[in-house]
């Protein structure tokens, strides 16, 4: 890359010759006042003086040396701002950057803490609405980001009025090797999975109301039946309502028309799987119970689409999910 350097100047006074008492008989010229700077890519860095010159028919003439002393005299003049261009706009840009980034913090806390508030208005309505188990509870201990995960996480097992049955879920153990999946949710339901329950307790929906950060002075609280030695606050409450489909097919079985999918969901019997268009073949694995962690395959050579119908296990009433060859709509969102 080339480094283009060097020193130029520009006009800072303009005095007419006229104005100095001196005559010309043909014309009158311009006497100036020039900065002169040293430039880097154009750009003004230091000063490097000023000096006098007079100017006729566009070009620069040395002034009499008799002329400087009464023009240092009538018109003085102090080195130029715009000498130093660069290093100002140095310091312009980083005060600008400092102001954006002051404003995007304002605007960063602003929006946090409008999430923060709007969350903690959805989980007090959500927890109304609770009324079965496969319902986890999520407490952590820091109030102050919505975005960590839980530290306290428990299965809602039974509801009587305005009173839960909860238990408490250790997540110490995993079993899956798929670490990956990101889905919070999901991730908490394989905790339950793997660890089961290692003791349950009855809590009221009013506990567990004031554990929810509702606006900005809220401050964790100490429940004892959950930690009698950290203030938390309900974090997030997950409805597992159905199964939940991510592609996990084989290496070994890898190709472009068939698919092995993983549950991470509720327990499932899968039904049929129809067409959308007549005359095309898909088919399924096996039509059987697919529990939570147990996979199936979709082996197709359509282009179209077909139905996945299914229901959950115990449960009478029929689901459908819209299948591809590549996808189906009801896989994991990632977080």
């Amino acid at each position: 890359m080339r480094i283009i350097f060097g020193h130029n100047s520009y006009v800072v006074k303009r005095i007419n010759s006229k104005s100095l008492g001196i005559i010309n008989e043909t014309e009158s010229f311009e006497i100036q006042l020039r900065q002169k700077y040293a430039h880097l890519y154009y750009i003004p860095v230091f000063p490097i003086g000023q000096v006098w010159v007079a100017q006729r028919n566009g070009n620069l003439y040395d002034v009499p040396e008799n002329l400087k002393p009464i023009l240092k005299r009538d018109y003085p003049s102090s080195v130029h701002w715009g000498a130093f261009a660069l290093p100002l706009l140095i310091v312009l840009g980083l005060i600008i950057m400092e102001i954006y980034a002051k404003i995007e913090h304002m605007n960063y806390e602003n929006q946090r803490q409008t999430e923060s508030i709007a969350n903690g208005n959805n989980l007090k309505s959500a927890l109304q609405t609770i009324t079965n188990k496969n319902t986890l509870l999520s407490f952590s201990t820091d109030d102050s980001d919505i975005d960590t995960y839980g530290n306290y996480l428990f299965v809602v097992l039974k509801v009587e009025k305005d009173k839960l049955l909860i238990g408490s879920i250790s997540g110490k153990k995993d079993n899956w090797p798929r670490n990956f999946v990101s889905n919070r949710m999901i991730n908490e339901y394989r905790k339950f999975k793997d660890n089961g329950i290692s003791e349950t307790f009855w809590i009221s929906r009013k506990e567990l109301e004031n554990a929810i950060k509702l606006d900005e002075d809220f401050t964790s609280k100490l429940i004892p039946k959950i930690s009698s030695t950290e203030k938390i606050c309900l974090h997030a409450i997950y409805f597992i309502n159905d199964a939940y489909f991510d592609e996990d097919t084989n290496a070994n079985a890898q190709t472009e028309f068939y698919k092995e999918y993983i549950n991470f969901g509720l327990d499932v019997v899968l039904d049929s799987i129809v067409p959308d268009k007549k005359g095309e073949e898909w088919k399924l694995s096996q039509k059987k119970e697919i529990k939570f962690g147990e996979k199936f395959a979709i082996k197709t050579e359509s282009n179209d689409s077909a139905k996945l119908y299914y229901h959950i296990a115990n449960e009478k009433k029929s689901l459908v999910a819209n299948v591809t060859r590549y996808d189906i709509d009801n896989n994991l969102k990632d977080d």
